[in-house]
Order: C-alpha cells, then structure tokens, then sequence
C-alpha cells in the first residue's frame, strides 16, 4: 500500500477522533463501523478500463447472513467486480464472495476475501447476483449470465459453502432459454405455525421461488429446490406474474404459512413503466393452483399517470411491522417534456392481504432522501426492537454519503413515521453514476441499487467485553463509491448499523427529513400547487415549494458532510496478495 493511499484511508478517522466523535473502547455508545471492503481508488487498483461495460469497479451487493452450530453469526455477501479479474478480455467484470464471522469482542473478522465465484466469459459474465442462506451452512447464489459468449443471458443457481464460498454443486438454468432472462431475486418457501415463527425447514429438499424478467415482456417465477447432494433442479414455472413488464425488477415475500407470496414489479410495456407498481400472489407451495400458480389478479400498489407524466416504478417488499402486514416501497418518478426524467419521490407503505388475497394498503407516506434506487428490508430497531422498515438510499450522482432510515408504523392511528438516519458510508455512495457511464449502453441504463440486511445477531451483547455490547442487533450494508473526487472507480464498503439498542434512542446524523405528503388514507390530500396531483403524489411538489431534506449536490455536499453525526469505528484496508 502506498504512503499517498494510507494517510487518505486514515484521515477520516482522525478527523473524527479530533472531533470527539469516535471511539474505540466496548463501553461506547452504539455507533456504525465501516470496513474498507475492495478498493478501486486509483488505476493501479486492477480495476479494468473506463469504458463501455468495463463496469464501476464494483456494484450490485446482495447479502444473506446466518449463525454457526455454535450460534457465531456469520455475514456473506456478493457482489459485481471489476477488480482483479482473469482473462478480462473474456469477461469484463464478474461475481465474488466475501463473508465476515462476528466476533463477539473484536467485531467482523473477515474469513472470505473476495473469492471469485465466475469466470464465465461474454459481455454481461455475471449480473444482478442475489444470495439466499439455505441452512446446513450453505448458501444459495443465484446470477444471470450469457456465458459462454451467448446471445442472451440466462438466469443459474449455485449452492455454495457459506463459510468458504467454495461451490458445493453445480450451476442449474432457471430460466425458460427463450430471451434475455434474468435481474431477478429469489425466497426459500419457509414453515411455521405463524407468519412470525416461519423458518427454513430441516429436511430436504427446500423449496424456493426465483423471479425475474423474462426477457422484456413479463416478470416469470421459478420453482426449485435445493437437494440434500447440493444439485438444484426446477419443479414448476409460473408465467406472466406481472405482465407486461419491460423492467419489472420483481420482489417477493411469503404472506401464509401455507405457501402463498406476494410477488411485486413494475407494470407496463415501456420505461419508464406506464402501468405502475404492482402486485400479483402466487402459490410456491403448490404452483398449479388457480390460473398456473396465480391466485390473483394483478393489483397496483402505486398507478402510474401518464397525464400527469408520474410513473410509479421499481416496488420492493419486505416482512412489516406486525405479522401479517409487510412494508413496501415503491419510487414515482416525472418525466420531462423532453423524454428525460426529472425529480422523482420515494413512497413507502404498509400493506396486508385479505383472505382471497386482495391487496389492502393501510397507510402510505412520502420518505427518504435522494428518492432513487432505494433498496428496503426489515430489521428489530430501536430502543425497543420494534420490526421496522430500513431504507437504504444511495446517491445516482455519486455526491453524498449512503443512508439508512427507519420507518416506524403505529397501527392505531395507521401512519408511517421516519427514525432517526444513518450516514452508512465514510464517503460517497454510489447507486448509478458509473453503473451508467461504465456499463451496457452507457447514459441510457440505472442498473446499480444497493441493498441490506437486518436483524444481524451481535453475540457481543450484554457482554462485559463485548464489542458494541449495547447493540443487539444490526442493519449490514454494502456500498459503493468515491474516497475523492478523482477516484479512479468505485470501491466497496462493509457497514454494520446499529438497529436494536435496548433502553437507548440514538441521535441523527442528519436532520429530520421533510414530512411533506400527508399519510394516504384519509382521501384528503391537499393539492398546493393546483396541477391536479395530490401533494403526496407530485415530485414538483416535494422538490420545490416544500424544501425537503435532500443529501444531493456537489463535491462540497459530499465531502463537508461526512463528518455530521457519530462517526468511524474501523476503517480497514485490506489488499488481496
């Protein structure tokens, strides 16, 4: 490591420590630790070319996590990397696996350092990875490619160990070999007596539903399973989930014990989508119930207007509040006159399903910061470890740091309040700049978004020693982005956010967000601006007249804000050999 690269990785953490703001001992208050994952700062990083499809260095994180026969937990995560990759005339990018055993005093200990799960060649060697823990220690990992130089990609799952990242099994193809299959993620079917004791079965073999885009037209699940040899093979498909769907990006969450998920995506035969966000429920269980597996009509989550030029885009789903309720969120974005998009406004929602499966939204509110390629998932939180929804938002411009924010529901007055925000990156965070500039077709494509985990078990809790003992468990996250202005590429960071603090309620390290938009379900929004769209409905609403809180803007914005707020507790760099 070079003198120049050492002082800038320190920097930030002795500015902190100077601003009173970190500190090491197990007896400090609850506080994020960052990890210099992968570093692609500067050209002699090996981080390929700038140029078309070379990729952004590294993007498109997924992580799962699991405790040991022991009861250690163990974090794993995959991801798109442009580093270090042989034969890259092959393969521009391709998929790697790192993973962390939790120690209970010293923190993350890193156990896989970035083994290369791909080596497959064509232009797009290994896109939108997903993983998924299969219990016995072994992990699912699920990739689209169109190796080995095919027209199209098609979509594979892969068993692997969890704690070496070795592969157990072989590939199997998902998709149905009739298009550009893929962008998809996947669910194992869980058992329970109740929505909140669902857990992965023992026995084999473990079902799941992977969905995806089947190829421009429609979202299409996959039923497989994973076998007690470690093969995988497919037992049913369900077509046209939502249909059309030229980008559907679908997500899913098991809604009965019987079986039954809710599988949400984007609607609509253009991008943006001219349906909206919508949602359709599926039977895993026994996919040739009802229609071929689908036991409803499709059902919108949030409409499109094209009147209006709003385009409701990208849902996601996850576990809610309560059993039997599930957050979701969804993005609406306006389109220019001129065809390119404009500001856009992310909405999360609380949702449930009647007996025949009917959608039922219970509250909807406007949230979050840079309203773009938000990623959502749930985790215990806060002083009393409710089931809240954790935003995870990234800037598309590169210009500020990552955050996380907590989304709380009270059921009695059905509305959805903002916690406290969390910076999760040291520097910027990146969920599109150099996804676009470096990727297929570059400045016509968004494909990069971040994501999280929840509920991460800390075994330092309540220990005299423990590290971070005041926290009982975490929101993880992997990010993206620049240490300076002239980064070369993006480099990767690991972040554990504090989630669950018995007995404590921790600070902002932003101001509050706006709570522009009323809750919906008083049918009474008001409409300031007199353009016929409910205030909680307009993007030129939230980003004008308003004054919301956006982390966006220039190098200042990024660079100066970095040290609002608690800040490091580790930063490591770490170079493979």
């Amino acid at each position: 490591m070079s003198q120049h690269k050492r002082i800038r990785s320190l920097l930030p953490v002795g500015v902190a420590l100077a601003l009173g703001l970190a500190a090491a001992p197990a007896k400090a208050a609850p506080q994020q630790y960052y990890e210099l994952v992968d570093d692609c700062d500067q050209e002699s990083d090996n981080c390929g070319p700038r140029g078309e499809n070379d990729g952004p260095g590294h993007e498109q994180a997924r992580a799962a996590w699991f405790s040991d026969t022991a009861g250690v937990p163990y974090v794993g995560i995959v991801v798109m990397s442009a580093k270090d990759i042989p034969n890259r005339n092959d393969g521009p990018y391709q998929c790697r696996y790192f993973a962390w055993k939790i120690d209970a005093e010293r923190g993350p200990q890193r156990v896989v350092d970035g083994l290369l799960l791909t080596n497959n060649r064509g232009n797009r060697p290994c896109n939108h990875p997903d993983l998924q823990y299969a219990g016995d220690g072994k992990m699912l990992f699920l990739f689209g490619t169109n190796d080995d130089n095919q027209t199209n990609v098609q979509p594979y799952a892969q068993v692997l160990d969890a704690m070496t990242g070795n592969p157990l099994g072989g590939r199997t193809n998902l998709g149905d070999n009739n298009g550009n299959d893929g962008a998809g993620t996947a669910q194992f079917l869980k058992t329970g007596a109740s929505l909140d004791a669902l857990a992965l079965p023992t026995a084999y073999p473990k079902r799941f539903v992977y969905c995806y885009n089947d190829n421009g037209n429609n979202a299409d699940c996959t039923v497989a399973q994973v076998n007690e040899n470690n093969s995988v093979n497919v037992t049913n498909r369900i077509n046209d989930v939502i249909d059309p769907a030229n980008i559907p990006r679908p997500y899913m969450a098991q809604i009965t014990t019987a079986g039954q998920f809710a599988v949400f995506a984007a609607k609509g035969d253009e991008r943006p989508p001219e349906d909206g966000a919508y949602v359709r429920v599926i039977d895993v269980a026994n996919p040739n119930a009802g229609d071929g597996g689908r036991l409803t009509g499709q059902m919108a989550l949030m409409k499109s207007n094209e009147g209006a030029r709003l385009y409701a885009n990208s849902p996601e789903v996850s576990a809610g509040p309560s059993a039997g309720t599930f957050w979701a969120i969804n993005t609406t974005s306006h389109q220019e006159g001129d065809n390119d998009k404009g500001t856009s406004m992310l909405y999360a929602h609380v949702v449930q399903f009647a007996p025949d499966y009917s959608l039922q939204i219970l509250s909807t509110k406007s949230v979050g910061h840079y309203q773009a390629h938000a990623s959502l998932c749930t985790s215990s939180h806060g002083p009393d470890g409710v089931q809240a929804g954790v935003l995870i938002e990234s800037s598309i411009t590169n210009s500020g740091p990552g955050v996380a924010t907590p989304l709380y529901f009270d059921s009695v007055a059905k509305t959805i309040a903002e916690g406290p925000a969390k910076v999760t990156t040291p520097y910027t965070a990146d969920s599109g700049e150099l996804a676009n500039l470096y990727g297929n077709n570059p400045n016509t494509q968004g494909r990069d978004f971040v994501s999280c985990i929840g509920s991460v078990a800390n075994p330092g809790y309540g220990l005299q020693t423990g590290w971070q003992k005041e926290t009982q468990s975490f929101i993880v996250t992997a990010s993206y982005g620049m240490m300076s202005p002239d980064d070369y590429k993006n480099s990767m960071f690991l972040t554990f956010i504090p989630a669950h603090t018995p007995n404590q309620t921790l600070p902002p390290d932003t101001p509050n967000p706006d709570d522009g938009g009323d809750d919906v379900g008083d049918g009474d929004s008001p409409d300031d601006d007199g353009d016929g769209v409910p205030n909680d409905q307009d993007p030129d609403y939230k980003s004008g007249s308003q004054g919301g809180c956006s982390m966006a803007g220039g190098e200042g914005t990024a660079f100066g804000f970095l040290f609002l707020g608690a800040f490091l507790m580790v930063v490591r760099r770490r170079r493979r050999g």
